[in-house]
């Protein structure tokens, strides 16, 4: 199964501390004669000596390629898994947490397929009850509160799953008023122009929000996000006919605004979820925070759902008579009042740092030793000379 030749988690992580090692020892030579003038060259000191013992225990009894399978991990269905029983066992918080929200997942699965839509109602509350709270539990608070919070930005920006498809590819036939796009249109046309508009996300998140902090980032991509949605309220009332092309309002919409809002947005929960991996967990748990962001798009689709059974039913068949006029209200809740939930919740939940900030694991900014402007996004040392935290 190993088709990449990749070494083992101990293998890697020892081969990690020993770069980092020589690069500490290289940086406190470079620098031993500033330290010695410093006031806080005690702190320093200990800082990288700290690390440096880290190194020595880490790559002590490491089972090099060639030397022995060791001890520190245990083979699962004859060899294919490999569990590091060293990291399982310190972090056993996590893995029951990652177990749990596996399981969490997949009886959300069951129950969308073979539950009625009571069944889907209550699974969908116990879990996400169940998966939110437990993460205060796992995982540092710092941590938690960020899982939190980008759950919660997922489930907030509720979908509504064919509602909107079926109004703006409805046949005359059905919603004799409607904008009946093509689905070359909808599906192919205005994606490409919808990835352009995520470049141009990526762009405007590069030169203008690198260095800008997170909660006013992730407030203005709400609001934003939020007006976006205010086209496709314009389209399904037909404010802008016989004026403005459907065409040009949609593209203009969901596939510039909106995805422009959406990058900016997605980039700097990425960076914020990575920042916060604890050194030696950091694909276990940025897997855990990347999947619970999922979990909560699963969760928006399944809220969608249920509006739609529950309180503003949608009819797509032409046999039965089309009727799209609750499509308002869906947009309206889900869209524009939903997501407005998370703007105090960034005050509450995120880290009060600038997205090119190093957090510790206590929501802290950990300065670099040479102060400077402007923070340093590629090339600096800043990554070295910091401790990074350890999860107990």
């Amino acid at each position: 199964m190993n088709w990449y030749g990749e070494n083992k988690n101990r293998v890697n992580r020892a081969e990690d501390a020993k770069f980092m090692r020589a690069n500490l020892l290289e940086e406190r030579k470079d620098s031993s004669e500033r330290l010695r003038e410093d006031d806080d060259t005690a702190v320093a000191e200990m800082g990288n000596h700290s690390m440096l013992v880290l190194s020595d225990e880490v790559c002590a009894g490491v089972p090099w390629r060639g030397e022995g399978r060791g001890t520190a991990s245990a083979d699962l269905l004859l060899r294919c898994l490999e569990v590091n029983k060293e990291v399982a066992r310190r972090n056993w918080r996590i893995v029951l947490y990652c177990l749990l929200v596996a399981a969490g997942s997949v009886v959300m699965a069951i129950v969308t397929v073979l539950g009625d839509i009571w069944s889907l109602l209550y699974a969908c509350i116990a879990v996400s009850v169940a998966v939110c709270v437990f993460g205060f539990f796992a995982l540092p608070l710092v941590i938690a509160k960020a899982n939190l919070y980008t759950f919660l930005s997922m489930a907030s920006y509720i979908q509504l799953p064919g509602a909107l498809d079926s109004f703006y590819m409805a046949k005359p036939d059905c919603l004799p008023d409607g904008p009946h796009f093509s689905f070359f249109f909808y599906n192919t046309v205005a994606n490409i122009i919808g990835n352009i508009g995520g470049i141009v996300g990526i762009l405007l998140f590069r030169y203008v929000f690198s260095k800008k902090s997170y909660r006013i980032t992730f407030v203005v991509t709400t609001l934003v996000m939020v007006v976006a949605s205010i086209f496709d309220l314009i389209i399904v009332e037909r404010w802008n006919r016989p004026r403005v092309s459907d065409h040009v309002v949609y593209v203009l919409g969901d596939q510039v605004v909106y995805r422009v809002c959406y990058m900016l947005h997605f980039m700097p929960n990425i960076i914020l979820l990575s920042r916060l991996c604890p050194r030696g967990t950091e694909s276990m748990v940025y897997a855990l925070l990347a999947g619970f962001s999922n979990f909560g798009q699963a969760v928006s689709n399944t809220v969608g759902s249920l509006l739609m059974e529950f309180k503003w039913p949608v009819e797509t068949d032409p046999a039965v008579g089309c009727d799209f006029s609750n499509v308002r209200w869906l947009l309206i809740v889900g869209h524009l009042l939903c997501p407005l939930v998370c703007v105090p919740l960034v005050f509450l939940l995120i880290p009060a740092a600038r997205i090119c900030d190093n957090i510790d694991v206590d929501g802290r900014v950990v300065r670099p030793q040479e102060p400077s402007g402007d923070c340093k996004v590629e090339g600096s040392r800043e990554s070295l000379s910091a401790q990074e935290p350890v999860l107990k």
